[in-house]
């Protein structure tokens, strides 16, 4: 609800039209329909974080939930440092942990 709350408030402090709204979570996201496994550093184990914001955000069209490395690296491969690039590894080493995300042709392999 807080994350809800959050987003919602940056919508409405744009101004501006929201199409859509996507989430990057550290932990093992299955990115069919955004069901968060395990988030060890959050405490949550098969936690549907996709269904359960898009029904506290009605008014966002689509809500995507994700790997914070693959939205990481298809930001770097769109406009970043990858851009144009076949084959794109990002690795992610933050204080949570390492992960990392590999593109194929723009496509997460």
């Amino acid at each position: 609800s807080a994350l809800a709350a959050r987003m919602r408030q940056a919508v409405e402090e744009s101004g501006r039209p929201c199409a859509g709204a996507a989430v990057g979570l550290a932990g093992m996201v299955r990115a069919t329909d955004g069901l968060v496994h395990s988030a060890l550093h959050l405490n949550w184990t098969a936690v549907p974080a996709a269904e359960i914001l898009a029904a506290e955000l009605p008014e966002i069209p689509r809500v995507d939930v994700g790997k914070d490395a693959s939205f990481a690296a298809l930001a770097e491969h769109r406009r970043g440092a990858g851009r144009g690039a076949r084959t794109l590894l990002m690795l992610a080493c933050e204080h949570i942990g390492i992960g990392g995300a590999v593109l194929q042709q723009g496509v997460s392999f």
